[in-house]
């Protein structure tokens, strides 16, 4: 009903201001001792009279005895168990130092580099899921980019996270023009952008920043340095390098991955109720799974067949 109600006042303030603007309104005024034109003054009072009745129903019709305010966008956020997230020193670190940099107001752009695989898209999820817990931005979009950047489907990631209707223009320029204004409705919003390969125009794409709206803080994640830097404008300060686990870590995050393995592998031998089964369990595990968690190293360490003389 609110939602019906506002759409309805727009479109009443648009026709107001059509009005002002329309042909017309110099025919009905007096100039140069001239009588003004009494027909146009007649239909232009009409007009005005119609929009002034508009008005008024709109504001009896505006006294609502509730409201309830619309949620907050969150778009493909899951909590830390489903997606399997697990804190490891080197990375909270890390993002601790993110969160810091995107609550500074002087700061709308800051993002992460490192080689592939290392765990950025995961540090995004997490990043994402973090802030929606602190309540830090109203709304969160992430995107997810490909090698070869394509405006226009950016563009409807983007107006899909917001929750905008499909674009009924293919112009990327008037599609930018509407992502900007959609925007700009947000006092507070994190745009992620995860995975740039190369430089993505901003301003094509109608994300606006900076001066043009300081509630907007855009993140992005690349392999290079010098894409965020050079490419995409933020300050080398604020890009943080994700580095390879240590030993430590990765043994430490073996061991919790193998703990769901091994309650995997409980199961297994719990439903196997004879002794034939349970060996033959066991045989397959060792000879199918087992040697090729080892590499070429374990290999060599495997039975070798005996030869036929």
């Amino acid at each position: 009903m609110v939602n019906n109600w506002l759409e309805r006042v727009d479109a009443i303030v648009i026709e107001a201001k059509n009005f002002q603007k329309a042909e017309g309104h110099a025919k009905a005024e007096c100039f140069c001792g001239r009588f003004p034109d009494i027909w146009t003054r007649h239909k232009l009072s009409q007009k005005a009279t119609g929009i002034e009745n508009d008005i008024l129903e709109a504001i009896d019709d505006g006294n609502f005895r509730r409201i309830s305010y619309q949620p907050r966008l969150l778009v493909g956020i899951t909590s830390s168990n489903v997606r399997g997230y697990k804190a490891l020193n080197s990375r909270t670190y890390l993002m601790n130092k993110i969160v810091q940099t995107l609550m500074d107001v002087e700061v709308c752009k800051t993002g992460v580099c490192g080689m592939g695989g290392v765990g950025k898209s995961t540090l995004v999820k997490e990043l994402a899921w973090k802030e929606v817990q602190d309540y830090s931005f109203g709304t969160m979009v992430s995107v997810k980019l490909t090698e070869s950047h394509d405006v226009k489907s950016i563009q409807v990631k983007i107006a899909e996270c917001l929750g905008m209707k499909k674009f009924e223009v293919d112009t990327i320029n008037v599609r930018a023009s509407l992502l900007r204004e959609r925007i700009h409705k947000e006092e507070s919003i994190l745009i992620i952008m995860d995975n740039i390969w190369e430089k993505l125009d901003l301003i094509e794409v109608g994300v606006p920043f900076g001066d043009d709206h300081k509630g907007c803080k855009l993140f992005f994640t690349s392999r290079s340095l010098h894409v965020l830097t050079e490419e995409m404008g933020v300050d080398e300060q604020y890009c943080y390098k994700l580095d390879v686990l240590s030993k430590d870590e990765n043994w430490d995050l073996f061991e919790k991955k193998v703990a769901r393995f091994k309650q995997c592998l409980r199961t297994e031998c719990n439903s196997c109720k004879t002794h034939i089964r349970l060996t033959s369990l066991g045989r397959a595990l060792y000879g199918e799974h087992l040697y090729p968690m080892g590499g070429q190293e374990d290999e060599k360490q495997k039975p070798k067949p005996k030869q036929k003389k």
